[in-house]
Formats: structure tokens, sequence, C-alpha cells
């Protein structure tokens, strides 16, 4: 199919991503959460904050927004959502949002499940009217990472599962020393088909009375076996293990505990460069490779982390939970990437591909492709480069749309891809890792049109083209043998060239070169 220059074709997932594997990147949400006993101010305000600080971070600033859950009620749970640092989510250039999901209020209620606080929270994600600021715009718009630390892992894993349920995919679900709580009515933890990546990293060696987290079916499995210093608990620890790989500076503190060069010596392995090259590094914002085979202590590979229903870079197998049920209606791209150089002149072709599921809907889904001077998709200043309906994939199939799209439309500069894939009034957004760099494409050199003739008995006309470039006239008899008459380089892209003997010749040619 074309459309005004740009070429899409459309076809099932059957193939492999390219070797480096399937990235995101700006324009994302990463939801943190505590567990048992806990609260958002100790580690996990900390957490969101460092990210501004990675290496990988594209951008100053980030927007943090928390999700309060308190006690209502007849056993209800009342929800208050209110932004606590950084400029509102459609101003921040970066496009990052943290949510901090505070259930602290409830937390050690024998009234609530980690599914009761995940069906609160998965709503607060879909609802356009959660945040008054954001004029109607859902976080679900945007990719998103959720963490949850002991039964916050239980709560995060089930956040995904509720998602998935209402048609929503998730980039990535962080699990650190899950422990669900039978007492409480906790859900396990589960890999859901509607996960990307999927991870835990989990501890056992705390003793009796310390709390033991687990392995997850279906996720990179990275077992914590030497958490030596540090703080009073492993169990705690572990999303301290995690912070280490946010904020990679010696020491790093989460404002509750101390990673020293002790600690950055003994709890990592070398191939995971004392935390550079571990945990957050496999995030959208990390950028690692998580089609990647190593296996850093051992064990699980993180490949073994990615979606294998469909073949992203990892094979194929039956590493996820399917949903029970599925309804509603979210376009959603799983993954994309620009299989093209990053730098181009302006008019060349961004070689794009998307795999892509949807909903309940039998109406096509609409594919817009931008170019965005920034990582984020709600501030306006994006440059379209096309709108088209791409076939519907369903709720249970995904499928692959791969073509040139033209950059015709936009000036030259330093831009992020954006896609955007919209169905049934919703919208979810996806900035590609990689940037381009648009340059003006070379103004070609010619006798500009109309502007030949005599001036004072002189024959002349007017040379444009690139300015700085160096251009000869050259005169002939018999356009055979061509002669050089005069050189100018062209200060400012064009050149009055006059022929002082043109007076006294008889016919004669004239052409430019460069």
């Amino acid at each position: 199919m074309a459309f005004i220059g740009s070429r899409l074709a459309v076809g099932v997932v059957i193939a492999g991503w390219m070797a480096s594997g399937p990235l995101l990147h700006g324009g994302g949400v990463t939801l943190i959460t505590h567990g048992f006993n806990g609260n958002v101010t100790d580690w996990v305000i900390p957490m969101g904050t460092a990210m501004v600080g990675h290496p990988s971070f594209d951008g100053s600033d980030v927007t943090c927004y928390e999700i309060e859950l308190l006690s209502g009620p007849n056993s209800t749970l009342i929800v208050n959502s209110f932004r606590i640092g950084g400029p509102p989510g459609d101003e921040v250039g970066s496009g990052e949002i943290v949510v901090k999901l505070d259930w602290s209020d409830v937390s050690t209620n024998l009234v609530f499940s980690s599914t009761d606080v995940a069906t609160e929270a998965a709503n607060a994600l879909r609802n356009a009217n959660l945040l008054p600021e954001l004029d109607g715009r859902a976080l679900a718009e945007l990719p998103i990472h959720l963490i949850g630390h002991s039964r916050g892992g239980s709560v995060v894993t089930e956040i995904s599962r509720l998602l998935g349920e209402r048609g929503v995919w998730v980039d990535q679900v962080t699990a650190l020393d899950p422990v669900p709580v039978g007492l409480y009515g906790d859900a396990a933890v589960r890999s859901w088909e509607n996960v990307l990546f999927a991870e835990s990293y989990w501890q056992d060696i705390g003793g009796f009375l310390v709390p033991t987290g687990q392995p997850i079916v279906g996720a990179y499995n990275r077992q914590l076996t030497n958490l030596s210093g540090g703080g009073s608990s492993p169990h705690s620890d572990a999303h301290l293990w995690y912070h280490g790989t946010i904020d990679l500076q010696t020491p790093a503190t989460d404002t509750q505990d101390t990673i020293t060069s002790s600690e950055r010596n003994a709890w990592w392995t070398p191939a995971e460069g004392q935390g550079s090259t571990a945990g957050f590094h496999y995030s959208r914002i990390g950028g690692g490779d998580r089609t990647s085979s190593l296996q850093p202590t051992g064990g699980s590979a993180i490949r073994d982390g990615l979606n294998q229903l469909w073949d992203f870079g990892a094979g194929i197998s039956s590493n996820r939970q399917l949903l029970s049920s599925k309804s509603d209606v979210w376009p959603n791209i799983i993954v994309a990437g620009n299989g093209g150089p990053s730098s181009l002149m302006v008019g060349e072709d961004l070689d794009l591909s998307i795999s892509y599921q949807d909903g309940a809907s039998a109406v096509d889904p609409v594919l817009t492709v931008s170019l965005d001077p920034d990582r984020n998709p709600w501030n306006g200043n994006e440059t379209s480069l096309l709108t088209t309906p791409i076939p519907a994939a369903g709720a249970f199939n995904v499928l692959e749309a791969a073509g040139a799209i033209s950059t015709v439309a936009a000036a030259p500069g330093s831009y992020a891809v954006m896609m955007s894939l919209s169905q049934g009034g919703k919208v979810r957004h996806f900035h590609l890792r990689e940037g381009v760099e648009l340059t003006a494409a070379p103004i070609p050199l010619m006798i500009v049109e109309g502007s030949a003739g005599f001036v004072d008995g002189k024959f002349g006309f007017e040379v444009s083209g690139q300015p700085g470039s160096e251009v000869t006239v050259e005169v002939s008899d018999d356009l055979i043998q061509w002669d050089p008459l005069e050189t100018q380089v062209l200060g400012t892209g064009s050149w009055a060239f006059s022929d002082p003997t043109s007076s006294t010749e008889g016919r004669r040619f004239y052409r430019v070169v460069d």
C-alpha cells in the first residue's frame, strides 16, 4: 500500500527482531511501589529521583505523581492523585513520568489483598480524568514499567494482569524480592501475556525471620546470593541492589542505606559491571539488550524475560500466563525499530517497522508517524509525516507493519521518531530509542530561469546553488569544447554573473559546473 510517497506493508509477526533487540525510550511511565508496612518516602521516591542521573536518561527532569490509596467505608479504597515534583506531565521535555503508588494506609490491613490494591491502581492508570492537568489524557497512553518490592511484587504483576484484561500492554514488570502473603489473599506472581519483559530479583539468604522472595516463571530471574553490608535485612537490600543499578555513583544511597565500593565489588558479577549492566540497564530508559543470551549468574539468561508467545527476538515458547479474558479497546505498539541510518537528508525515507496489537474492535487502528524535537508526545510540537489506517490485529494476534516513510514534510534538525496508534477513542504513543538527524538537502546548481539577458551591453545570468560551494562558468562555441571563464564561491547561494567579453564575441554557449 502506498501513502503520499510512503510505503507501508502489514503482516503477521513470524520473524525475529534485529539482533540489538526491540527498544523503547522516552514518553514513558515508571510506577514504583512498596510492600508490607512500607511507604513511598523511604526508598521509593529516591529511586524515582535517581533515574534522572542515569547515563541513558535523555533529559534533565521528570514529572512525579503520587497515587495514594486510603481505607474507605465498607471495605473500599479511596484513590487520591497529585503531582509531587517536576513540571506537569504534558510539559516535561523528557516525557518521563514517575508514579509513586502509596498504599501504606492499608498494607497491613487484612481486608485488602494485592489484587484489591492492583485493581484501583490499574483503573487509575487507564483513567483519563485521574489528573486534570493532563487534559483528559490517561497515563496508560504511554509505555509502562511497573516496579514493586515484597508484597508490592504481587501488586505490580496483578496490575499488569488487570491492564491486560482491558487490552493494555505493559513494557516491563520488575519484581524486587516478591513475597505474596497468603494470609492477605495476595495473588501469585506471574508473567502475563501482555508483558513484553519480566524480571525478578530475589533472595533467600536472610534466615528464618526474614521474608524470602521467589523467581517468576517466564521472567529473567536473578538470584541475589551476596548482599553483605548494605542495610539490616537482605529483603530490603533487594531494592537497594536495584537502586544501585540506577544510581551508578559510589557511594550511592537511597537515603536509608548506602552502597559503598565494598558492595559494588561483592553484589554484582564481573559481567554486571558493578551494577552498570544489570537491573535498570534492561529497562526502557537503560536501553540494554533484552534479547541477550548473557547469564550473569550462570542460571537464567536475560532473554528468558522477553515475551516469547510471539518472536520479539528471543524465539517462540510458552513463557507467559494467558489472560482469562480480554475486553475494551486499547491499541498497542509493542516494539518498533528504524532499520535505516540515523542521519538523513530532508526528503529521504525512514525505514520503520512496528509490531502491534489492538483491542476488541473491527475498526482499523490509525497509525501516525511523527518527528518530535523532544520525547514528550503530549506537548504538540511534533511534525506529522504519515497518518494512515492499518489492518486491525484484534486482541489475540500481533501484526507487523513496515515501510519507508518520507521526511519531506520536516525541517532540518534533531528529532525523536514518534509513533502513535489510535482506535476507539484511545491512543498509545511510542518513541524509538535512537533519534534521527535531518540535514537540508543540497541546493542544486542551476542558472535561474528568466535571469539571462543583456545589461549595459554585457550578457549575464544569475547562478544559484549550495552556499559555500565553488562553481565555474564555462563557455563553448560548439557545445563540444568547453573552457572555464570565471570561478566564484557562492557565499550566499547566488551569483550575478556577467561576461565582459560577450560584446566582442560571436555566438557563445554557457554552462555552470561545480
